[in-house]
């Protein structure tokens, strides 16, 4: 699998599969709608490219509501896809992610867990 995530969306968006919306979004009060939106009656991933109070950042979202977008990101055929992860399992087995002790995030996390 040697896609990134900017060649995986790309490939969603060349396929059609990727809604794109370009205006400013308020993450408080239209995200939500708007994934549903996408994922449940379009079945699409969706990208914002404006995030309201988080200049430069873009958001993506429901990248594997299907089977097609998994075996995409797999570089696989859908009919392929089931037996490719399952082969991926057995060949590599899961490791523990490392855990830092700081980071940029840990203080959002600190103030979420507290809340």
């Amino acid at each position: 699998m040697g896609k990134d995530l900017r060649t995986f969306l790309r490939d969603l968006e060349k396929a059609g599969q990727l809604l794109q919306i370009k205006k400013p979004v308020d993450l408080d009060t239209e995200i939500g709608a708007l994934n549903w939106e996408a994922i449940v009656n379009h079945k699409k991933a969706l990208m914002g490219e404006k995030m309201e109070g988080y200049q430069g950042w873009k958001r993506v979202s429901g990248t594997t509501g299907r089977w097609e977008n998994i075996a995409e990101a797999l570089g696989t055929k859908f009919k392929d896809c089931v037996p490719s992860i399952a082969k991926r399992l057995r060949e590599n087995r899961l490791q523990p992610c490392p855990v830092a002790k700081d980071g940029p995030c840990q203080g959002v996390v600190n103030i979420i867990l507290k809340s």
